[in-house]
């Protein structure tokens, strides 16, 4: 009985493929019902708007129903447990959804889980206010990791940061001899409501998200396809759009059921108490009178860590989804509960051990970072549509809460660099997400006085970590741009050859629908690789402007890396017949920006070369690859800077550096042709250059100190014989450094 009132929703149900209806699925649809005709594909916003009101009061009057005979069935003593044991069972026969492919005919359709998420929410309601503390005295971290509780978390849940034989061990010491009778109603309810909202609410979002975006595919596809009246295509094209209308609606309908006010408010305040549940687990139990403080006690607990990742990864997910749709949402006092639950545990390592999750944190937290009207942009895929001046009770927390300021940009930095390596199967892909994120709220960051000093304390208090993070910057600009860089030409090319209407209309359909498909990808991915490599370089080009923040991009590991990937950029950027073979006839189309990308390269290059007009102009001189090759990449890029009215002091700075690095290149050229008969004991035997810092490698080798700190930034092995290594297992060799550098002196004194 339960189950078929639980199944009632505007959400219609699927069983195998959304274009497929199924004989099994209730009737009637609603989104035929809402959505007649093209009221959804033609895009009548207000027709939308008014079926999703209606949606929201039926759902409502609903959901007030379905708790109502929940709630007087556990008032009876009898009927109680079984109750518990019916919710908790249609959770665990619903583990089906935790899968990124479920098997539709295994599992319970989004209709029924949220209509159970929304009911156990109500069941909620009396304890969800973190200030009147109903709840602390019942909740009972161990009911999770008991497997003789109702909610038990399932097997194979990932926990915060407890392998699977510790969790066991932990278990059978802290968990089994407590008494499984005594959890109270309210901690079952409060972690059964934390699983329904996984595989309720959250799934559905996810099924939401795939249902546009295939709608978006089917449309495209047609668009691609040709002209609807073409005899050959016709049908197909009109079979597409069928399909496209069919996922819109659906989606439509499920956009109606989850963003209901209801629903979203009682969400809120289920992950207000959440967030406020984690630092008294993490502290044992109970708040601190003094207020919390930085950083957590170590080791952290295991009850802590027992926890499973989902609470953490669900609770970022909410503050994304209400950054997206609505921030007033959010009372003060739930912002100042979710800033804190950052401030605590984003740059906590030892806590929250998947840097994934920590990405998720910053994820939530750009959703409320204001942007430019330029970001502001469909094809910026993580970026809202709109940002509601709601916002500015969260910007206001990021720049006022003292842990925050004291520890977010070190947090961020840390985070920069640990997501470089997970075992996630598309950590190459998520990882240009997540430092994307990291790199919007850093920039944000950067006007604020009190933040700003916090970035310099991290350049001061720990170089080498800020020089990985400066060397992976410099990485993924790279690699970013450089693919983009090497698919405008391909771009063009299929431009050229659609802009010969007669040769075109000649080539066959195939061929034609092949090469629309192709500029169609290269689209995509050159709005993401431009956008992506845009927010390295501003982050690049704002730490430049910093004297004391700079001072790492001299560093040893990564000077010449630095200038030499610069250069590379402007050889692409500057020489004729490269810019020629950049030029597209709709470069907005595929986020290309040239000008504005020359003028972020200049300002890198002057910036850098104003801290140090020396040692930049020397960087750029051992350049052989790009700047050595062709040195007039630099009149070029004056020339062009001149034609675009750059800013003067800019000009002046790359003016002096052409001249600088001009005067570097000979006295190179002298110091190669006064050492070039070293010995070959003084010569680095990778770089084959002669050292001036020699180290020995835990393998016996001998290199200069630069060579092995680059390789160690992206390797932490042995080159030689791939052990394990850090920079502290270098071994100083004073006694060949002494002979090296007196022997340069002999033969400078040689050649005077």
């Amino acid at each position: 009985i339960l189950g078929a009132a639980f199944g009632i929703s505007a959400i219609p149900d699927v069983m195998e493929s959304p274009v497929m209806r199924s004989p099994l699925a209730r009737a009637p649809d609603v989104g035929d019902g809402l959505f007649p005709g093209d009221t959804v594909v033609g895009g009548r916003h207000g027709n939308t708007r008014a079926a999703h009101q209606s949606m929201h009061v039926s759902l409502d009057s609903l959901h007030s129903s379905l708790h109502r005979i929940v709630t007087n069935l556990l008032k009876n003593a009898e009927a109680k447990g079984r109750v518990l044991a019916w919710l908790a069972a249609a959770l665990r026969v619903n583990k089906e959804r935790t899968k990124m492919r479920p098997d539709l005919k295994k599992a319970s359709t989004d209709g029924f889980m949220v209509n159970l998420a929304c009911v156990l929410l109500r069941l909620c309601r009396p304890f969800l206010d973190p200030a009147s503390g109903k709840a602390w005295a019942r909740l009972d971290v161990r009911y999770i990791s008991d497997p003789r509780s109702r909610g038990c978390a399932f097997e194979d849940d990932t926990r915060l940061g407890m392998a699977d034989s510790d969790l066991q061990a932990w278990v059978q010491e802290a968990v089994l001899p407590h008494d499984p009778t005594s959890y109270h109603f309210i901690c079952e309810c409060f972690f059964m409501t934390a699983n329904a909202l996984r595989l309720g609410v959250f799934k559905a979002i996810e099924n939401m998200k795939d249902i546009s975006r295939t709608a978006r595919d089917w449309d495209r596809e047609a668009d691609l396809a040709g002209s609807p009246d073409d005899p050959t295509v016709g049908p197909r094209i009109r079979q597409m759009k069928r399909a496209a209308a069919r996922y819109k609606t659906i989606a439509s309908c499920m956009s109606g059921t989850l963003h209901g006010r209801v629903l979203l408010d009682d969400i809120i305040a289920y992950y207000s108490l959440l967030a406020a549940y984690f630092p008294r687990v993490a502290l044992g139990g109970a708040a601190p009178s003094s207020g919390f403080s930085l950083p957590l006690p170590s080791p952290a607990p295991n009850e802590f860590l027992s926890l499973p990742e989902y609470f953490v990864e669900n609770l970022c997910e909410t503050l994304s989804w209400i950054g997206y749709l609505d921030v007033q949402l959010l009372s003060p006092a739930a912002v100042e509960q979710f800033m804190l639950f950052f401030a605590l545990f984003l740059g906590s390592h030892d806590y929250v051990k998947n840097p994934y999750l920590r990405g998720k944190m910053v994820a939530a937290l750009s959703s409320y970072i204001p942007r430019d009207d330029d970001m502001m942009d469909e094809s910026n895929p993580w970026a809202r549509s709109h940002l509601s001046s709601g916002s500015q009770e969260v910007t206001a927390m990021i720049n006022a809460h003292p842990l925050v300021i004291q520890h977010l940009v070190k947090a961020l930095v840390l985070l920069f660099v640990e997501i470089e390596r997970t075992d996630r199967h598309n950590a190459f892909y998520e990882k240009f997400n997540t430092r994307y994120q990291i790199g919007e709220v850093m920039v944000y960051l950067w006007d604020h006085p009190g933040h700003r000093e916090a970035w310099k304390r991290v350049v001061e208090d720990d170089p080498k970590l800020y020089v990985r993070f400066v060397n992976m910057m410099i990485n993924d600009s790279q690699h970013l741009l450089q693919e983009a860089l090497e698919a405008l030409p391909e771009v063009r090319d299929i431009e050229l050859r659609m802009a010969d209407q007669d040769a075109w209309r000649a080539e066959p359909a195939a061929t034609r629908e092949e090469l629309l498909q192709q500029l169609d990808r290269h689209r995509r991915s050159l709005r993401s690789d431009f956008e992506l490599s845009t927010i390295y370089l501003k982050l690049m080009e704002l730490t430049s402007s910093d004297p004391g923040i700079c001072t790492r991009f001299f560093d040893v590991q990564i000077r010449d890396r630095q200038a030499r990937i610069l250069d590379f950029f402007l050889r692409y950027m500057t020489l004729p017949a490269e810019r020629k073979r950049l030029k597209l006839k709709e470069p907005e189309k595929y986020g290309w920006k040239p000008r504005e990308l020359l003028a972020s390269l200049a300002q890198i290059h002057a910036n850098i070369f104003e801290a140090d007009r020396e040692q930049w102009s020397a960087a750029v001189a051992a350049d052989t690859d790009y700047y050595g090759t062709d040195p007039s990449i630099l009149d070029h890029l004056i020339a062009i800077l001149t034609s675009l009215n750059t800013n003067p002091a800019v000009l002046r700075s790359i003016q002096d550096l052409r001249a600088a690095a001009i005067e570097a290149v000979k006295n190179t050229a002298k110091d190669d042709e006064n050492f070039e008969d070293a010995p070959e004991e003084f010569e680095d035997p990778l770089s084959c250059r002669l050292m001036k810092d020699p180290v020995k490698l835990p393998s016996g080798q001998v290199l200069d100190r630069a060579t092995i700190l680059q390789h160690l930034l992206t390797d932490n092995r042995d080159p030689f014989s791939r052990a394990p290594m850090t920079e502290d297992d270098l071994e100083e060799m004073p006694e060949l450094r002494q002979r090296i550098h007196a022997w340069m002196n002999e033969m400078n004194e040689q050649r005077k």
